[in-house]
């Protein structure tokens, strides 16, 4: 009975001494009689390369076959199975699929990489300069497609194989010394720190309690602070009178990244406990507290949430009817719709933070943009800055927006008012964020800006040249640039938006919105507006 071979075939052959080796068939081509095979297993004491397919004729093959020096396989414990991805967690879905993407360019050209070496290595090359891997390791994937049959399930990791399924090695001070021994051990024959027993482990997250947490000390001063007190061997009295305290010997000390695993470990289930502790609530809740969600979750569409806040712009103004007198720092006061991160609405003026400022406000953002714009002295279109409406909601600070003024939103005009919490200007993110913006690529570039002052440098006052007409009037062509070109790059853009082709800009945002979310937009009269919100007496 003749031997037949096909692609992905196992043949073992015997080798003295009761050694083996087993290679499975790549690719046949009896026309040039080539075959191309690799080594999938082979005993310890044989050496040959096999890291690579290599090049063998193919009735060489049949010959030794048929001289019974070798046998094909009939049961293939190396092949791939295949997977389903619903079996798979989140982490081998992501590798497999990293793995796949770096491997198919290269796969997708058999079988002549399996013969041309130079071919073969550019391609390696090339999947280096696009995926950042390195040749190693897509080397190692090759091999591993080709001894698991040339099936993309080879490049399925297996995880669960991993690690020690979550549990905790327990060791005692008598068991052997585990981790890599120190330079310093494998010389001396000692153990550079001791095993962390239970014990010790509560000890170091008693360290971590008392002085990284308690008294806000450093990382390593809470840990030699914690050596004297719980690692102590006693006290010697120096000359003058001091006491030094003798610690144990360092083979009885922890470490300091034993120190650091074993609290870092024992915290990591209740950070927020810890940055509480270090940092104070309030500091701790504006800076560092887990986010949840964000904002732009909360805007069912243009005109669910406006946001509205006030700062005071770093520069000096002049007054219009004499340049040589400075006048005091302008108020800027911005309302932005949520949803689409659009500038509805700005005033800079001399009032506030006060429900004047804040007045004035509210009446640009129901005012007729165009016709702003032409009294500044710039022509703009009706669809460039659209936006002349009243929201469903308003998020705001407390102080102007708290009392009776601020009850007029909620009584005449109907506006869901939510002031922050004190101390919580992130609840407001994204205008906070947009007045860093102001500064950072308008204000800080004027003549009159406030920077920091050094000996000898001039006053920086006296650079003051803007009247408050010219900055309200950059300011305008801020808003307006910000609006049509400003790229939100980390804007949460939903499959709908995705697929409609609609870019994180503000007015693409507010345009598509419109037609496909619910809004809750309202106009109303700009005097009408005045009256309503003008102060009762």
């Amino acid at each position: 009975m003749s031997i037949i071979l096909e692609i992905n075939s196992l043949i073992e052959f015997d080798v003295e001494d009761d050694q083996s080796r087993i290679m499975r068939v790549l690719y046949i081509d009896q026309a040039s009689d080539a075959l191309v095979w690799i080594v999938v297993y082979q005993s310890v004491k044989i050496k040959i390369p096999q890291d690579l397919p290599i090049l063998t004729k193919y009735s060489q093959v049949l010959d030794h076959l048929n001289r019974h020096l070798g046998r094909k396989l009939l049961y293939d414990s190396f092949m791939a199975q295949p997977v389903n991805n619903m079996d798979l967690t989140d982490a081998q879905k992501e590798i497999f699929e990293r793995n796949w993407k770096i491997l198919q360019p290269i796969v997708s050209q058999s079988p002549a990489i399996l013969i041309d070496r130079k071919l073969r290595g550019k391609l390696v090359l090339e999947a280096k300069k696009t995926h950042g891997s390195a040749k190693t390791t897509i080397y190692r994937l090759l091999r591993l497609y080709w001894i698991g049959g040339q099936s993309k399930y080879t490049l399925v990791p297996k995880l669960e194989n991993s690690g020690a399924n979550g549990t905790e090695r327990i060791s005692t001070q008598l068991s052997q010394k585990r981790g890599r021994p120190s330079r310093i051990a494998k010389y001396t024959k000692i153990p550079s720190s001791p095993n962390v027993t239970p014990e010790m482990k509560l000890i170091l997250e008693k360290i971590g309690e008392d002085f990284y947490e308690g008294k806000r000390f450093s990382m390593l001063k809470s840990f030699d602070e914690g050596l004297k007190k719980y690692f102590k061997a006693g006290e010697q009295t120096l000359p003058d009178g001091s006491k030094k305290i003798i610690l144990l010997p360092e083979h009885q000390q922890p470490t300091l990244m034993q120190f650091r695993y074993w609290y870092g470990k024992a915290i990591r289930k209740n950070i927020e406990r810890v940055g509480i502790a270090r940092e104070g609530e309030i500091e701790h809740n504006l800076k560092f507290r887990v986010l949840n969600s964000e904002s732009t979750s909360m805007a069912m569409g243009p005109g669910s949430i406006f946001q509205v806040d006030a700062t005071i712009p770093g520069v000096h103004l002049v007054s219009r009817k004499n340049r040589h007198h400075l006048i005091e720092k302008p108020v800027l006061y911005v309302i932005m719709d949520v949803f689409s991160r659009m500038i509805v609405g700005f005033w800079v003026g001399l009032e506030g933070p006060s429900w004047a400022g804040a007045i004035q406000a509210m009446m640009h953002m129901v005012e007729d943009k165009v016709e702003f714009c032409r009294k500044m002295g710039i022509e703009i279109s009706p669809d460039e800055w659209s936006s002349h409406h009243l929201p469903d909601a308003m998020i705001a600070d407390r102080g102007e927006f708290e009392g009776y003024n601020a009850s007029l939103l909620v009584d005449s005009l109907g506006i869901k008012l939510s002031n922050t919490a004190p101390y919580r200007a992130d609840w407001k993110g994204i205008i906070e964020r947009h007045f860093k913006s102001v500064d950072t690529r308008i204000v800080n570039w004027l003549d009159g800006a406030v920077r920091l002052n050094r000996k000898g440098t001039k006053d920086q006052r006296l650079n003051a040249t803007l009247t408050l007409d010219d900055f309200r009037k950059i300011l305008t062509t801020h808003f307006l640039e910000y609006n049509l070109t400003n790229e939100i790059k980390e804007y949460p853009r939903d499959t709908d938006m995705m697929r409609d082709g609609v870019r994180p800009i503000p007015i693409e945002l507010w345009n598509w919105g419109l037609k496909n979310r619910s809004g809750r937009l309202r106009t109303i009269d700009v005097d009408r507006l005045r009256i309503m919100l003008l102060p009762r007496d």
